[in-house]
């Protein structure tokens, strides 16, 4: 069975993260959210378009991918 990555707490915790950084920079949402944060970071990350995004660091390194993204890269 293949693993689930978004299934994660982590990668759940993520993708909330994501959603709510880019309504608040934006004031709108990435997609429309509905159901609980598990379903939304399975949206998330199997959304048709490219998601990724990347930390803090001096030369920031990519720390999410969604799966347009991964196949791309």
């Amino acid at each position: 069975m293949t693993s689930q990555i978004w299934t994660s707490p982590s990668i759940v915790e993520w993708s909330q993260l994501l959603l709510n950084s880019f309504r608040h920079w934006t004031r709108r949402e990435l997609f429309e959210r509905a159901g609980d944060p598990d379903y939304q970071a399975r949206a998330l990350f199997l959304s048709p378009f490219v998601v990724v995004s990347h930390g803090l660091e001096e030369d920031p390194l990519l720390n999410y991918g969604n799966r347009v993204a991964l196949e791309l890269w």
